[in-house]
């Protein structure tokens, strides 16, 4: 009886947790879109990316955590600030933006 009860206490963190995960990830899913659109990052907003990136999440979650961080570092490193319209960023933003809509997909199926 307490296994049953343990097991479904643990159960009911996870849903609670996945569902959190699904919002904060689609917050930062809207977040990098925007950031891309416009060439730059609030900073504002990097206190709260960076602790969704620290955060231990399961497996799944682990997975999409990876790729959105990937994004993150890929947008901050490979973009030309100076030259917004560089056609390699251009090129750039277009890779990164359909990754995003992939994470997206995924995240509606959680």
């Amino acid at each position: 009886m307490i296994a049953m009860l343990l097991m479904f206490l643990i159960e009911g963190c996870s849903m609670e947790s996945n569902n959190e995960f699904k919002e904060d990830a689609e917050y930062v899913v809207s977040l990098l879109e925007a950031s891309i659109e416009n060439v730059g990052f609030p900073k504002s907003e990097k206190d709260r990316l960076e602790e969704f990136f620290e955060y231990e999440y399961g497996e799944k979650e682990k997975d999409i955590q990876t790729r959105l961080i990937s994004i993150y570092m890929a947008f901050l490193g490979k973009t030309d600030f100076k030259y917004a319209e560089n056609e390699k960023n251009e090129q750039l933003f277009r890779k990164l933006l359909a990754e995003l809509e992939k994470i997206k997909l995924e995240l509606s199926s959680l």
